[in-house]
């Protein structure tokens, strides 16, 4: 059923049992905060059949929830929440990226060493495969939403780039010098010059599907090790 889905998804089941009354009490601010943001549409949309405000919501929230999902180390329910929500919008009809596609394309970039401007949504995908492949290599434990905030917090094309570089200077005694695929995605990454404004919003849904769906540099080629 999409409620549970929903409410498991994106609100960690705190969503349902929290459709009315207080809930500071019961919850951090943040997450308290979204559940009085949302909850309305959510009723609306799964008890009283009006979806007016359902796929706004959806389109403008939950990201936001899967942020928070990471923050506290949810990574594996972040990623369930980022498929449904793309899920929702495609059926809505919303364009969405192709994941495979995407996949495909820069694959094909790095393959051949082709350091032609990215698209911007190249662009973003891109920097989250290189941030969760760069915080993988960390030795804490429990380590990949705490290490994955800090990019949370950066939508601006220039910085992500200095945040990247800082990360991976951090630990690339990690990194084989001879991986090439990964090189090729750094010289790529800071090569990168947007000249086109994009909205934050998408810059982050791109940078979200590119850190927590399958990686790219675990696959691996004949001739490379990471």
């Amino acid at each position: 059923q999409l409620e549970e889905k929903v409410d498991d998804a994106f609100y960690n089941h705190q969503l349902i049992n929290n459709y009315y009354g207080d809930v500071w009490k019961k919850l951090d601010n943040s997450f308290a905060n979204f559940i009085y943001i949302t909850r309305e549409a959510m009723i609306s949309y799964f008890r009283k059949y009006d979806d007016r405000n359902f796929y706004q919501v959806i389109k403008k929230y939950g990201s936001k929830l899967i942020i928070e999902h990471i923050k506290k180390d949810r990574v594996f329910k972040a990623g369930l929440a980022l498929n449904l929500k793309l899920s929702l919008l495609d059926n809505k009809g919303d364009k969405i990226m192709d994941i495979k596609k995407m996949q495909k394309k820069i694959l094909n970039h790095l393959s051949i060493s082709n350091y032609q401007n990215l698209e911007t949504e190249e662009f973003y995908y891109l920097c989250g495969q290189v941030a969760r492949y760069l915080i993988n290599q960390s030795k804490q434990n429990d380590k990949t939403g705490s290490l994955l905030e800090p990019f949370l917090k950066i939508n601006e094309s220039q910085r992500l780039k200095e945040i990247i570089k800082i990360t991976y200077f951090k630990y690339k005694h990690a990194i084989s010098l001879h991986y090439v695929k990964f090189n090729n995605a750094m010289s790529l990454i800071m090569a990168f010059d947007n000249q086109v404004n994009s909205s934050s919003s998408e810059n982050m849904d791109h940078f979200l599907i590119g850190a927590l769906s399958d990686n790219i540099f675990y696959m691996k080629n004949e001739k490379e090790e990471g």
